[in-house]
């Protein structure tokens, strides 16, 4: 075997590793899991620039910001014309209270060609961020043309539509995603959310109970339990369970 065909085999084997760290995050609710996968992806192949999205876009979801920068400013120091990394550095910046910079980042990846699904998804949840949904869901819907199986894209125009006071379009992406990805935590609990938001609260309760069993140790989802049983009048469940959140919340401090 040559030198050429030796180097795309490691290529090969990064993105396959990529793949799968994206199938733990997404599908799977596995953050710590596809880490670890994208962690061996970068091992196996350092110049792999959409490893280094991935993994800024994960520890970006646990509000890691300053270890999220650094892995995005690898992925464009490895690849300058690369419009997801752009929109990605858009939204941890925004995260970091940057506006300015955030809207600079966003800005220069607009510049440049978009070509994929991933592109406009990219696109669109930078979109979303900086407060323009109407704009955002016109790149989620050209996402979803492009790639139609694809459950972030309709995640995210339902969290785009909610926002927007659009429940029952929302609702319906909503389900689309979770019936995609039934083990997405995250689908789960947005549509729990937005349950919240329109007063159905049981129904509510429900999503939030499925998510949890997927994020047992996530306190965001504690909390917001927590707060519905406290407006459903169960308060001593709910005193319980923000009791157990706000130790969860403390302990994972600690070790950062």
């Amino acid at each position: 075997m040559n030198i050429n065909n030796v180097k795309k085999s490691v290529e090969n084997e990064s993105m396959e590793l990529v793949r799968k760290a994206k199938n733990l995050y997404y599908a799977c609710s596995d953050t710590a899991g596809a880490l670890d996968c994208i962690n061996k992806s970068i091992k196996i192949f350092p110049d792999n620039a959409v490893a280094y999205l991935h993994k800024a876009n994960f520890l970006r979801s646990e509000a890691k910001y300053d270890e999220s920068l650094k892995s995005i400013d690898k992925a464009l120091e490895l690849q300058t014309q690369f419009p997801e990394a752009y929109y990605m550095k858009s939204r941890i910046l925004l995260a970091l209270k940057d506006v300015e910079a955030a809207h600079k980042y966003f800005k220069l990846g607009e510049q440049m060609p978009h070509d994929s699904a991933e592109s406009y998804y990219a696109k669109g949840n930078a979109l979303s961020n900086l407060g323009n949904k109407e704009e955002a869901i016109k790149c989620y819907d050209i996402s979803i043309k492009m790639a139609p199986d694809d459950a972030g894209a309709y995640l995210n125009k339902g969290n785009a539509l909610a926002a927007m006071g659009k429940y029952d379009e929302a609702f319906k992406h909503f389900d689309i995603a979770i019936k995609m990805s039934p083990n997405d935590a995250a689908a789960l609990k947005y549509k729990a959310r937005v349950l919240s938001e329109v007063e159905k609260y049981e129904d509510s309760l429900i999503f939030y109970r499925k998510a949890l069993e997927l994020r047992p140790k996530d306190y965001q989802i504690l909390s917001s339990i927590g707060d519905i049983l406290f407006l459903l009048g169960r308060k001593d469940e709910s005193q319980k369970i923000l009791t157990q959140a706000k130790e969860i919340k403390q302990n994972a401090s600690s070790l950062y």
